[in-house]
């Protein structure tokens, strides 16, 4: 995926825009300068997020300023979308509201999940993104 910057923007802008409207995010010229975009492999992305499992993962963002997505992925809206959801858990990272135990966790998988629909939706596809997942999360 040839993520620019503009398209990063982009999807910065709109994630923001539809965050919950409580949400304190620092100024945009500051986020986009620490934001990066780090292409791995799918592996790599197993390795990182599920164990070492295979699983069905294509992005992830941990914490430390970087959005991991799987350099596999094509230019496609449905891979823009995944993008955009990464772009929100790093939103939420900076943001400082949101917690690391599990509830928190769930929070925000379900606002990244919600933004990333709507995103699809606004666009004409009509695939939702994680739904077998938040059938089948749960917090123990």
């Amino acid at each position: 995926m040839n993520a620019s910057q503009a398209l990063l923007t982009v999807l910065m802008r709109y994630a923001e825009s539809h965050m919950e409207k409580d949400t304190v995010i620092p100024k945009s010229e500051v986020r986009e300068k620490q934001l990066t975009f780090v292409p791995v492999t799918h592996a790599k992305l197993e390795e990182m997020f599920c164990k070492s499992k295979r699983c069905p993962v294509y992005g992830g963002y941990v914490g430390d300023g970087k959005l991991y997505i799987d350099s596999q992925l094509d230019d496609s809206t449905y891979s823009q979308s995944i993008v955009l959801h990464e772009i929100v858990h790093y939103l939420q990272d900076l943001s400082g509201k949101y917690g690391k135990d599990c509830q928190s966790w769930y929070q925000n998988e379900k606002e990244a999940y919600a933004i990333q629909n709507q995103w699809l939706y606004e666009q004409g596809v009509f695939k939702q993104a994680g739904m077998g997942f938040m059938r089948t999360a749960r917090c123990e």
